[in-house]
Formats: C-alpha cells, sequence, structure tokens
C-alpha cells in the first residue's frame, strides 16, 4: 500500500508504478518557503534516495512567494528525472512557466492540460 502524505498545500503520493504525485490544495493565503520545504521533505521521503517520475498538479495551487519557486527550482534537481505540470487555468499556466524559467538545471519539465498525456510524457522519460 502507497504513503500518502498531506501538507498544507497538498497531498501528495506515489502511485504503483512510482510516479509521486503532488496535488495542490485550494488554500487561502500564499504558498511560502516553510510549505515548500515541507512538500520537498515529503517527496524526498516517497522517493526513498530514488529520482523519480514527477507529476504537479497546480490547478488549485495558489500563489507561490519567489523564495518558495526557488526553493522548488533547486530542489527537483535532487529528485526527479522528469517534472510534469498540470495546469487548467491561466493564472497556473503562469505559475508554471514562471517555475520552467527558474530551471537552472537539466530536468526535463513541460506544462500539461491532461494528466493522460502528461503521464504518457514521463513514461518517455523512465530511465
Amino acid at each position: 500500500m502507497s504513503e500518502t502524505i498531506v501538507t498544507r498545500t497538498g497531498t501528495i503520493h506515489r502511485d504503483e508504478d512510482g510516479i509521486v504525485w503532488i496535488v495542490a490544495a485550494r488554500i487561502s493565503g500564499q504558498h511560502g518557503l516553510v510549505d515548500a520545504q515541507e512538500n520537498t521533505s515529503a517527496v524526498l521521503r516517497l522517493a526513498g534516495g530514488e529520482r523519480v517520475l514527477l507529476l504537479i498538479d497546480i490547478r488549485q495551487s495558489p500563489p507561490l512567494v519567489l523564495a518558495a519557486r526557488n526553493h522548488y527550482a533547486n530542489a527537483v534537481r535532487e529528485f526527479a528525472s522528469a517534472l510534469a505540470m498540470i495546469i487548467g487555468s491561466a493564472f497556473s499556466r503562469v505559475i508554471g512557466n514562471f517555475s520552467l524559467d527558474l530551471r537552472p538545471n537539466a530536468t526535463p519539465m513541460r506544462l500539461f492540460s491532461s494528466v493522460d498525456e502528461a503521464i504518457a510524457w514521463l513514461e518517455q522519460h523512465r530511465s
């Protein structure tokens, strides 16, 4: 049975195919550095020291403060072999594109409006 970790800003689990999912929760206020650190710790726990395929559903995501965005941009190098973001609105597209612009690493990242397309793309990056 897979473990699910619930944080203030989302739900994180690893599915039977090994993909780590982060599903953002609708919250009031901003998504801060402490939230980002809590989510990163959860992903690292579920990854168990492996590099994983990461699927992030940001359709419900609140605004991220700059420190949180920077933390994610740096942390993703440690545990993600590829990252797909599910977006739903113009607002989440702005968040997603900004996140992609921050990536100073070679981790493949892409935005999707379809979960199925995101999973198919991630599977292409399975090592």
